[in-house]
């Protein structure tokens, strides 16, 4: 089928595309229509799809995004016959993008909180690169501009999700534009009266307000001058959302609301600040009634700092300037005293989620051109301490205020295994099921990562569910309601059939297949089809109920099934169950594995000390792998593989004369050729007996990985590697960052293809992020 879209719909690109970028476009946009027509299921509008790309170019995204958007659109079979022209990141971005489904998450208003904090942490969760979320936010956009004709009913849900939702993104990626288009259009569907209102007070002074602000920008930056002082002026007019807000929040009328001109300054030093502030004063009127030093005094509990001063502008118009420094600056967009924080949008947030938003704000920065990227500011001073509740060395809940362990209403160390949580994710106490608070007096939320042990998945009619990591489709019948498990004859993952003890994964769409009569079955406890102790309990009350007669098996034997099943599953051969009962803080190996039979270890728990048992052997490992060495008959020359960047045959590659060592060979982009003695280097030639290989050597190969989650990766790796019929030396974890865990992974090949054989397997893996060769 070929797209309804004439080549010239393709005008918005940028004219000084290459040709051959254009065509490229061109063909995934015609597969992307294609890919939209012929799915039932999908909720875009073909006629948007080039909208939806002219919004992200307007919004400064670069073309590849606007690739990515098209490819998220793409069949799977379409995609299948174009994947190996695009790069791994590119793809991945593509299958997450379209793994966020946001239509349908406000349909049911009975537990909006849970639900608006269950997509955040999935878009989290599975955003690794920027891009998803923008294009996201871009369809997001244009949906909402042609909602004007919806029914009103339609109309307000999607624009209510919008704000609750979409919105806090825009704050948390500085995009303010996009931010401001969204708010003014959900104010306008939400509450039409007061918008009319509104826009009836400011449509009059809007261009007269635009007038004062430039106006006053060009007077400091006068004074600024005269001073001979550096800073950044900008400013902005008040939308007609912000004003209503203001108005509500504080009670006023219009011409009451103090900062319908807003400008900022950004200074280098604290003294600056005051320095500036003192010079406005001088030259302007300042209101004292509205001055606010939160550089003193930071607000709290966000430690925002800067000057608030409110002086009489232009005609009459009240002015608020904001001063500060841009390392203030630069706290205040990406930091805790973030403006989407401050006002609402991280509620619940906790300390891996600001981590997060904190780097993809830092890719959206650079993407998308923000000068606040020339300041180098890193994530290291991005570390935030509130809205989290952290454990220490032995697993005991730390108070976030005073460093101490938590105790529970009998005076006791709250142990992680004991904490239970509400529906948001607070800390209740274990013995009243009532919120503990910290030394401030705030609820403790617990979340000292991203979702490190849930899963998060879509019903058929899009609503979200967080199920236990591990968690199979029977789990889920049983997590929506007893009946639903108890008649499950099977599951449909993605619209795809599986068995019923298919391991979830986020973002999957699960429909449970049911039917009347139908029974559970004991092998679902005896093969460990489900993996959380509310399936199981809801099984065994099944049969004790309608079978007494029935033995069940009891909390040790299913523990030892689901331990075997664990242990199969990670491919871990002979491992000592005493060092499995230490890891786990047991005191026996039947203790342990009646707590794991029963529930109380979760197997997500058990997953992840079996893969901290698998990682801690791999670190262990002291071998290290000799360079292979070539002879050069015909000179009688040896040649030695540079340990730094490990050449290989086909590689371009340099030789360099070692003092008493001979020749070592180099890779071209080796980054310590720049640090030799350049008299020393001479050029090299890979014989053509080499290149064949036809004294069947191998060398040494290194590459570099960043993983998600390294105990589930592992074995995925190896598998790859396998494949390829390349032996492994070893696989070592070498560091972790705000995106995951790097791995390196040391192997054997004969040729440089082999390598490259090897990384577009790795990078076609959604739980690789990056792959890359060592270069020195």
């Amino acid at each position: 089928m070929v797209a309804p879209y004439p080549s010239e719909t393709l005008s918005y690109l940028p004219s000084d595309l290459p040709a051959e970028e254009v065509d490229a476009i061109r063909e995934l946009a015609a597969l992307a229509v294609k890919g939209v027509v012929s799915d039932p299921e999908s909720t875009v509008e073909p006629e948007t799809i080039h909208e939806v790309a002219q919004t992200l170019l307007n919004g400064k995204c670069d073309t590849r995004t606007v690739m990515i958007f098209f490819m998220s659109l793409i069949s799977k079979e379409d995609l299948q016959t174009i994947k190996s022209r695009y790069p791994a990141d590119m793809l991945r971005a593509a299958h997450n993008v379209s793994i966020i489904r946001l239509l349908g998450i406000a349909d049911n208003p009975k537990h909006p909180p849970i639900r608006k904090v269950l997509l955040r942490q999935l878009v989290l969760k599975v955003t690794h690169d920027v891009r998803v979320i923008l294009v996201k936010i871009a369809g997001r956009l244009v949906v909402l501009r042609r909602a004007v004709d919806w029914p009103e009913v339609q109309r307000q849900r999607i624009a209510q999700e919008t704000l609750e939702v979409v919105v806090p993104w825009c704050d948390a990626l500085g995009l303010e534009d996009w931010r401001q288009e969204l708010q003014e259009l959900c104010f306008k569907y939400l509450s039409p009266h007061e918008y009319n209102y509104v826009l009836g007070l400011m449509q009059d002074h809007r261009s007269e307000l635009e007038d004062i602000k430039q106006q006053v920008i060009d007077e400091v930056n006068t004074l600024l001058e005269k001073h001979k002082i550096r800073a950044t002026v900008s400013g902005r007019v008040k939308t007609h959302y912000a004003v209503y807000r203001k108005m509500q929040t504080y009670k006023l009328e219009y011409e009451d609301v103090w900062d319908r001109v807003g400008i900022r300054i950004l200074a280098h030093s604290i003294f600056e600040c005051y320095y500036i502030m003192m010079a406005i004063e001088e030259e302007l009127y300042p209101d004292r009634r509205r001055f606010v030093d939160y550089i003193e005094t930071p607000r709290r509990p966000y430690k925002y700092q800067s000057l608030h001063l409110t002086v009489c502008g232009p005609r009459k118009t009240m002015v608020e300037f904001q001063i500060r420094t841009y390392d203030m600056h630069v706290r205040g967009e990406f930091g805790v005293a973030a403006h989407w924080k401050m006002y609402g949008g991280g509620d619940g947030a906790g300390r891996g989620e600001d981590e997060k938003f904190a780097f993809l704000r830092t890719q959206a920065s650079k993407l998308l051109g923000d000068p606040l990227v020339y300041l180098g500011n890193t994530l290291d001073t991005l570390l935030f301490n509130n809205s989290i509740i952290p454990l220490d060395t032995d697993g005991y809940l730390i108070d976030p205020d005073t460093g101490e362990r938590v105790k529970n209403s009998r005076g006791e160390d709250l142990y992680y295994r004991d904490a239970k949580t509400d529906q948001q994710g607070y800390i209740l106490d274990p013995y009243t099921e009532k919120p503990i608070h910290s030394h401030n007096g705030e609820k403790i939320w617990y979340q000292s990562e991203i979702l490190p042990d849930r899963v998060i998945v879509y019903t058929p009619n899009g609503d979200l569910k967080s199920l236990p990591k591990g968690a199979t489709p029977l789990d889920f019948a049983y997590y929506i309601h007893e009946d639903v498990g108890n008649t499950c004859v099977g599951a449909k993952v993605n619209g795809k059939l599986e068995k019923l003890d298919y391991e979830l994964n986020i973002g999957d769409r699960v429909e449970v297949i049911t039917r009347k009569g139908a029974k559970p079955s004991l092998d679902w406890l005896y093969n460990g089809m489900t993996r959380t102790r509310r399936a199981n309990e809801k099984i065994k009350r099944f049969f004790r109920e309608k079978s007494p007669e029935v033995v069940l098996p009891d909390s040790v034997d299913l523990g030892k099934a689901i331990v075997q099943k664990r242990l199969s599953a990670q491919r871990i051969r002979d491992l000592d169950m005493s060092r499995l009962v230490d890891m786990l803080r047991m005191k026996s190996e039947r203790d342990m594995l009646e707590a794991i039979g029963s529930g109380e270890i979760s197997v997500a728990e058990l997953d992840a000390m079996l893969g901290k048992y698998v990682l801690d052997e791999l670190q262990k490992s002291t071998y290290e792998p000799v360079a292979q060495t070539l002879t050069n008959t015909e000179l009688d020359l040896v040649y030695v593989q540079a340990q730094c960047c490990l050449p290989v045959p086909g590689d371009e590659v340099v030789s360099y004369i070692s003092q008493g060592k001979g020749f070592s060979l180099h890779r071209l982009d080796c980054r310590n050729i720049q640090s030799l003695d350049s008299s020393r280097i001479r050029p090299f030639q890979w014989s053509q007996e080499v290149l064949d290989n036809r004294a069947l050597m191998l060398y040494l190969a290194r590459l570099t990985l960043l993983v998600v989650e390294p105990t589930k990766t592992i074995l995925q790796i190896k598998d790859l590697v396998s494949m390829e019929n390349l032996p492994l030396e070893f696989i070592k974890m070498r560091g972790t960052s705000q995106l995951g865990t790097y791995l390196e992974l040391v192997f054997k090949v004969a040729h440089r293809e082999q390598i490259e054989r090897l990384m577009r397997r790795l990078n076609a893996s959604n739980d690789i992020l990056m792959v890359r060769r060592t270069a020195g």
